[in-house]
């Protein structure tokens, strides 16, 4: 059953790619690009710089160089990355934060 539907997998990527369907597979460290990415998730990240892909989700698909589906892929924060740290997530300072003042 499963060798029949990998089959059938591989005869519909064919398929479209005969089409001249390309699939949009990023890797991880690429730079996201909003006109073939949609991001649905930021993380803060140790090995990529902020402002590229982590993980890809779900694969896009272009067509002639149109985009049918953007690939949706999670994207690093900015302000991440092994050079940068993760300050922009660090913990605010413990210093009371102002004064409330209860009457209205």
């Amino acid at each position: 059953m499963v060798s029949g539907l990998e089959l059938i997998q591989k005869s519909f990527t064919q398929a479209l790619e005969s089409n001249n369907v390309k699939c949009v597979d990023p890797q991880a460290g690429e730079a996201f690009d909003p006109n073939l990415h949609q991001a649905m998730m930021e993380q803060p990240s140790d090995t990529v710089q902020g402002g590229q892909v982590i993980q890809t989700l779900q694969p896009g698909y272009a067509l002639f160089g149109r985009v049918l589906r953007p690939a949706m892929v999670v994207v690093a924060a900015k302000g991440s990355g092994a050079a940068a740290g993760n300050a922009a997530y660090a913990a605010a300072p413990a210093n009371g934060g102002g004064t409330y003042d209860g009457q209205a």
